[in-house]
């Protein structure tokens, strides 16, 4: 199974947002980043919010 969805980062260590729903079930998480797909870490979850935290080893130039 895949899934795909969106999510922004929150933090110059590579921790991105995303919904919990997109990562669910997932053994594996990649990142698309400038034309790069790099693997994530799955970093916390809250189900109730339908949210979750993943981080990866990029530094992005912009956070929300």
């Amino acid at each position: 199974a895949a899934s795909s969805g969106s999510g922004f980062f929150v933090t110059n260590e590579g921790h991105i947002v995303t919904n919990f729903h997109v990562i669910e079930n997932c053994d594996i998480a990649k990142v698309h980043y400038k034309g790069k797909e790099i693997e994530a870490e799955i970093f916390a979850v809250d189900k109730t919010n339908d949210l979750a935290i993943i981080q990866t080893n990029i530094n992005p130039f912009k956070l929300i």
